[in-house]
């Protein structure tokens, strides 16, 4: 257990509770809301909040064209057990922006476990964690913003990225073959993937979707570790939007001159957040829990701090169906 040295009552950290109940053919949106009842879903990913420009994939070069040892396409099967238990949990349907409705096949492919489906539709935990890890996630966040001298109740603090909605945003679409994952991986890391690495992106893609055509419009939680174009698992955004992280941060970035010469925009200009080596230098507990759960989780935690209007891009300003968290004390 993280240990902060202050003790917090832990309050139920879910939303509104979705009902899993209703006919195979009622369509959700992402956050599992059923359709026309929540907004549009997106995508909080740290890489979507990168200041620098999109990577232009070469356009000779992929290595992965083609299946280099010509691999049978072998779709794996589902038990029909498994099978009837993933319908259960994916029922009402979770749909990215393209209508693409997220399959037994696909939770399977990702590692998505029914029992990670089902709490995450009763929102008694996101992805990747079980519901006491996420209860002891809640009041260490808010044990460390105490440690910083920042009042719970003034923050507002969401969950951000797959994690919560199942799918990226559209700015993150999914490969529609293996030569477009190794594209991919050339933006994810500004090279093409060896060629002797193409047969394990062809094999895993193979098991995924064999000889069937629907694809998925934007990627899946886990999605990219799952086909080995990424080495790490989805991140998890923690969104904290108050008007007392603006003046602390804006206090310690102007009396800061080595600071300044560091960093030479206090916000970001490409998504509005808080620089985070300023972000971070004001508050050293959180960041050191934010390092502690990535650890722990074996996935990054990125904290994004605004001010308390939150975040202005249309992608990501505050929306109904985000993955609030709310405060366990005043």
């Amino acid at each position: 257990m993280l240990a902060l040295g202050l003790a917090v009552t832990v309050l139920a950290a879910g939303c509104t509770t979705e009902e899993g109940s209703g006919s195979s053919t009622t369509v959700a949106d992402a956050t599992g809301a059923p359709a026309g009842e929540g907004g549009t879903a997106v995508d909080f990913d740290t890489d979507g909040f990168q200041a620098a420009p999109d990577v232009a994939v070469p356009a000779t070069g992929n290595p992965c064209v083609t299946n280099p040892y010509e691999l049978p396409v072998v779709r794996e099967q589902l038990d029909p057990a498994v099978r009837a238990e993933y319908e259960a949990a994916l029922t009402p349907a979770v749909t990215d922006e393209s209508g693409y409705a997220l399959t037994p096949e696909d939770a399977e492919a990702v590692g998505l476990t029914v029992e990670e489906l089902r709490d995450w539709r009763g929102r008694t935990a996101p992805v990747g964690f079980t519901p006491a890890q996420y209860q002891e996630f809640v009041s260490t966040l808010f044990a460390a913003a105490i440690a910083d001298g920042l009042r719970p109740s003034a923050v507002d603090a969401r969950l951000k990225g797959s994690l919560t909605t199942l799918f990226s945003g559209p700015h993150k679409p999914f490969p529609a073959d293996p030569a477009a994952a190794a594209e991919t991986y050339f933006k994810e890391n500004g090279e093409w993937p060896r060629a002797w690495w193409c047969p394990q992106i062809h094999r895993r893609y193979g098991a995924w979707f064999g000889d069937t055509t629907a694809r998925p419009g934007q990627r899946p939680v886990d999605s990219m570790f799952a086909l080995d174009v990424t080495t790490g698992l989805s991140d998890i955004d923690v969104q904290l939007s108050s008007d007392e992280i603006r003046d602390e941060v804006t206090a310690k970035y102007e009396s800061d001159p080595e600071l300044r010469a560091f960093v030479p925009d206090l916000v970001n200009p490409r998504a509005g957040f808080y620089d985070r080596t300023v972000v971070g230098a004001t508050y050293p507990n959180l960041s050191a829990w934010a390092d502690d759960w990535s650890d722990l989780l074996g996935r990054r935690v990125a904290i994004a701090a605004f001010d308390a209007r939150g975040p202005q891009n249309e992608q990501s300003r505050f929306k109904p169906t985000d993955w609030t968290i709310p405060s366990p004390v005043g």
